[in-house]
């Protein structure tokens, strides 16, 4: 008997140990902007997004007790971001923040004039958090489109990201609501192509079939979730597919790890100025994602008879809508072979070099098996292609060329573009190793321009502010010094301007300021001048 009250007790523990109240870090309204699972460009949302009404430094205190084990300055992507891990084995992030509680941000500038940089990314010792504690101030920094505070709940050991809807307390009521569904023409196995989209209207079963003309059919869905009447759109979180009645499709966004980000280029399509989310596969897909796709969601119909689907989604609180319509097919197969110079299975690393080019390709980079064509034409006017566009990859791939004899003297200062993507090859004996995350046209470039620096002056206010441009490979590397000591300024990568705001260590009267300034290929600017810092 005592060993049955031990076991119970046990397993008490064990589910007070994996659960946890987590209160709301933040105290604007209870509105939010953005989801876990929405989908982004080149990622799912990993988060949820707190409204700040449009204002900077709101406090933001810990969701729960911990200790923090990590804290990330960045220009650009999370900004500033402080990490608790908690006593559950979960951890919660706070990103795109604009200051942090004095006693963490001592921590951080030490840090910071230790390693010489302002972007840091580092474990601080031993820094216990209270439940409900300051730790820091709401901001926009990073590559936050405006002011509001960014949270996710992650799993401390996998630092998979969770939904944070479904641990929150959090009411809703609220039904998700469908708007469209999209039809594929899915023949073709390795590329999927949209046939058109209808408007599902309000709580209306449609009797009238669809007529289809293709024997296998993929469905997307269209639709938004709301918490609050008025409240933002938000994404969908869970859906089921039937076809007459039998489940055949379900997804639940949840769990997304971030090597996984990029199959929400693949699981989402943009059409006619919506986003659908897709209740089929791919050949390669994230196992945990998905809860049921029998023949992976597709549809195969071999007869023209009229069959009933069903879409069916949920919101993370359960509230739930469907819509019901018909379709038919035709039966019609038509099967048209994607063209290429070379064809990459999916499930095997690809290595090869075609035409001058070496091509490597990691197994399960590409979602499906496809013919990719391979163009070099560097010698005549220094660019080479890797297509289709429509391929989506899950990472980077690995392209070597041999510098071509007219960028041969400049090779230290190659830039290869690829859209709006700028790319610095790493130099290798005479070849140039870069690695891609997209397909496309490519374009060398020799860059030996240096960046630019503009002081602006703001009146009754001794904070220094200088806007950096530079003119293709980017901004590599910026000092300050004052009387010859690095000295910390801050790069804001949304305005390009660096900000230096006198404190306690900067030297009082006249001083020497010099600015230095690095593109990623290495070319340089200085700016010198005396300014003098009053007390």
């Amino acid at each position: 008997m005592k060993a049955r009250i031990r076991i119970f007790i046990l397993i008490l523990l064990i589910k007070n140990a994996s659960s946890q109240n987590y209160t709301w870090p933040i105290d604007s309204p209870l509105i939010i902007t953005g989801n876990y699972g929405e989908l982004r460009p080149n990622h799912f949302h990993a988060g949820i997004d707190f409204t700040t009404n449009g204002r900077e430094n709101l406090p933001v205190y810990a969701s729960e007790k911990g200790t923090i084990s990590r804290i990330k300055i960045n220009s650009a992507g999370y900004g500033k971001c402080i990490y608790i891990a908690h006593d559950n084995g979960q951890t919660t992030v706070y990103a795109h923040l604009n200051k942090f509680a004095n006693e963490i941000a001592k921590v951080i500038e030490e840090e910071q004039y230790k390693q010489k940089k302002y972007e840091v990314d580092f474990i601080p010792q031993n820094i216990k958090i209270i439940k409900k504690q300051l730790i820091a101030y709401s901001g926009n920094t990073g590559n936050s489109t405006g002011p509001h505070l960014h949270f996710e709940i992650r799993d401390s050991k996998s630092e998979i990201p969770q939904n944070p809807l479904r641990i929150l307390k959090y009411s809703d009521t609220i039904k998700p609501n469908l708007t469209h569904v999209l039809f594929y023409n899915l023949n073709d196995t390795s590329n999927p192509k949209p046939i058109k989209a209808i408007a599902l209207k309000i709580d209306e079963i449609n009797p009238i079939p669809i007529n289809l003309p293709y024997k296998t059919i993929g469905i997307g869905f269209s639709g938004y979730d709301i918490s609050l009447h008025n409240g933002n759109k938000n994404n969908i979180y869970e859906a089921k597919l039937f076809c007459d009645d039998n489940l055949i499709y379900h997804h639940k966004l949840g769990g997304i790890a971030f090597e996984e980000q990029k199959f929400v280029n693949e699981f989402s399509q943009k059409f006619e100025e919506k986003k659908f989310q897709k209740c089929f596969l791919p050949t390669v897909f994230p196992v945990g994602l998905y809860v049921e796709a029998f023949n992976k969601g597709r549809l195969l119909f071999n007869d023209s008879a009229i069959h009933k689907i069903k879409i069916l989604v949920f919101d993370e609180s359960g509230n739930n809508s469907s819509k019901t319509f018909y379709i038919k097919s035709k039966l019609h197969s038509e099967f048209i072979k994607s063209k290429g110079n070379i064809t990459v299975n999916c499930s095997e690393k690809y290595y090869n070099s075609v035409s001058g080019i070496s091509l490597f390709i990691p197994e399960k980079t590409l979602y499906y098996t496809q013919a990719l064509t391979l163009e070099n034409k560097i010698e005549q006017n220094g660019s080479f292609a890797l297509l289709p566009l429509s391929v989506n990859l899950k990472s980077g791939i690995k392209l070597a060329l041999k510098v071509p004899e007219k960028f041969s003297v400049q090779r230290e200062k190659i830039a290869i573009q690829n859209g709006n993507t700028v790319l610095v090859p790493k130099l290798t004996n005479d070849s140039l190793v870069f690695f891609t995350s997209s397909l496309g046209m490519f374009q060398l470039k020799i860059d030996s321009v240096a960046p630019t620096i503009k002081k602006i002056n703001r009146s009754n206010n001794q904070q220094l502010i200088f806007q950096i441009n530079d003119n293709l490979s980017g901004i590599g590397n910026y000092n300050l010094y004052l009387n010859e000591a690095w000295t910390l300024i801050e790069f804001d990568f949304k305005t390009k301007r660096l900000i230096y705001t006198p404190n306690t260590k900067t030297p009082k009267g006249k001083t020497n300021l010099k600015l230095e300034i690095e593109d990623k290929v290495g070319n340089k600017t200085i700016h010198h001048e005396k300014i003098i810092f009053t007390p």
